[in-house]
């Protein structure tokens, strides 16, 4: 393995979709796997083999093989670049919430990449907005039926775990030597050099750009929440038609039509003082490495 390996973990809700869209396609001498702003199934095999591997409950074995020969012949050819935030979350497009959780993908990911010159990047969001925006985006695929409020979300799932920065940190260099840690709020500051040029070595990448907004207001986030129906549908659209409903604006337009008018929309109220009080008092200490930047 001649070449390095980058990978961004995470957090979601810290501009991945944006990064993904806009900056990891176009780092110059970096192949990007994936995860692309694209159709699931329509990311690249060898992306889509690591996800399914390291996201599966159970260890295929034969699968690791086949990836490792694969990733030893892409490595000796270019650098590679894999970026999906659903190794710092137990779900996952590929098996939902049925997966492994967040702490074996990660492990997993570490022993296929065992031997490689491997330059983790993190990107983190102070606890409070991070896990709330978290809450609303798995809200569209069912977050919940297992926890039904923001409140029992933050109290009890392996997710909230990942905000408790120190044990976060160490789950990582537990499996990987060497970790950047970039900020948020660094991420949206454009008056300076990009945050991520250094992490690259490069001199310029484009600008991170916005994608993924929500509608939102003072009083709650507005989540549109997937039926059965859409998820059959949307999993089942031969590749080509999917390709032809993204590049045609209008069809791509009448899609997201057809989407939210067979689509639950649900109205999650902002949280209440005492969701904040019980974030500041339970992610103290993740509060101040956050504003502090105490890395």
């Amino acid at each position: 393995m001649n070449h390095k390996v980058y990978l961004h973990l995470g957090l979601h809700k810290t501009a991945t979709t944006s990064m993904q869209q806009y900056v990891f396609p176009f780092v110059e001498g970096v192949n990007f796997l994936g995860r692309e702003v694209i159709d699931l199934k329509d990311n690249s095999s060898l992306y889509k083999k690591i996800a399914y591997y390291c996201f599966s409950k159970e260890e295929n074995i034969k699968l690791k093989k086949e990836i490792g020969t694969a990733l030893e012949n892409t490595l000796n050819d270019s650098s590679i670049l894999i970026s999906d935030e659903w190794f710092t979350a137990d779900y996952s497009g590929f098996f939902a919430f049925d997966g492994a959780h967040w702490q074996m993908k990660i492990a997993r990911l570490s022993e296929l990449l065992e031997g490689a010159d491997c330059q983790v990047i993190l990107t983190i969001r102070h606890p409070f907005e991070g896990l709330y925006s978290q809450y609303c985006e798995f809200l569209s695929v069912g977050i919940d039926e297992l926890y039904p409020t923001f409140r029992s979300y933050a109290e009890f799932s392996n997710d909230a775990n990942a905000y408790h920065y120190e044990y976060l940190f160490k789950s990582i260099k537990r499996n990987f030597e060497n970790l950047s840690i970039v900020t948020f709020d660094e991420l949206k500051d454009s008056s300076g050099v990009h945050p991520l040029c250094d992490f690259f070595q490069v001199r310029t990448l484009p600008e991170i750009g916005h994608a993924n907004k929500r509608e939102k207001n003072n009083e709650g986030v507005k989540v549109v929440k997937q039926s059965k129906v859409v998820k059959f549908v949307s999993s089942n659209i031969p590749k080509a038609v999917g390709k032809c409903l993204r590049q045609n604006k209008k069809l791509a337009w009448l899609k997201n039509l057809l989407i939210r008018f067979i689509s639950d929309e649900i109205y999650l109220e902002v949280p209440t003082k005492a969701d904040e009080q019980f974030i500041k008092d339970n992610f103290s200490k993740s509060i101040t490495i956050y504003k502090q930047k105490d890395f």
